[in-house]
């Protein structure tokens, strides 16, 4: 069991450098598509694509300075933060009402990544440290925060959208009814988490994986929902 903590930190520098690595390729895509016929950073896909790019690169600094330096505070707040502006670029302009949507979408994006975040982190843990299990009630008190969030604001976007009855006559309703199964999936492995395999690091891995592969697919329908058209 040869990693640690403070590999886990700097494998969450690394991912936030290539993060906005990533950001960096993903406006010369932009600029590449356009071809011309408007400026990268006229619209909002550009200006948030560098937003993104930017905080993301505060965070892999962050990450890779030692853990009594300040900028270190600096790193989670700004990997949050790279999350929102290529989100709020996108998603929720078609909403009627699109502040109410900005903020739902924003809290349902950063509840979602802590939550798998946390999950990974604990999993890499669990390989790594014999005192894994102590993090173990803190990080299950966080998931259940975060899915009551994740919950709470993928209603309130829903219904933003859809009516009631929409939920269960249209294909927009029928992705949102089976994030909803995996919502719920989740939150019972979740509880199984905390009630049956604490204090066993294989255990815990092995129904970690089954949830991790749960928010894959959750994460996938989510994609899937952004693409499908609401029901006029």
């Amino acid at each position: 069991r040869p990693f640690g903590r403070a590999r886990l930190h700097a494998a969450a520098g690394a991912w936030a450098a290539a993060w906005a690595a990533v950001s960096v390729l993903q406006i010369g895509l932009l600029a590449w598509e356009l071809d011309g016929r408007a400026g990268v950073f006229d619209g909002a896909s550009g200006t948030a694509l560098v937003l993104q790019g930017v905080f993301a690169a505060i965070a892999a600094a962050g990450y890779s300075v030692s853990a009594e330096a300040p900028g270190r505070s600096l790193a989670w707040p700004a990997a949050v933060a790279a999350l929102l502006p290529v989100v709020l670029a996108g998603h929720p302009r078609s909403a009627e009402h699109e502040w109410i949507a900005g903020v739902s979408v924003s809290v349902h994006v950063v509840a979602a990544a802590v939550w798998v975040g946390g999950l990974v982190a604990l999993a890499w843990l669990a390989l790594s440290d014999d005192d894994w299990n102590t993090v173990v009630p803190r990080y299950s008190n966080t998931a259940l925060a975060c899915a009551i969030a994740v919950a709470a604001s993928g209603v309130v976007a829903a219904l933003g959208r859809i009516g009631i009855d929409d939920v269960f006559t249209s294909r927009y309703g029928a992705v949102i009814a089976l994030k909803i199964v995996a919502l719920a999936g989740l939150v019972g492995a979740g509880w199984l988490q905390r009630r049956r395999v604490a204090g066993s690091w294989r255990g815990f891995l092995a129904l970690a994986a089954m949830e991790l592969v749960t928010m894959s697919v959750a994460f996938a329908l989510a994609v899937a929902l952004s693409r499908t058209p609401p029901p006029a």
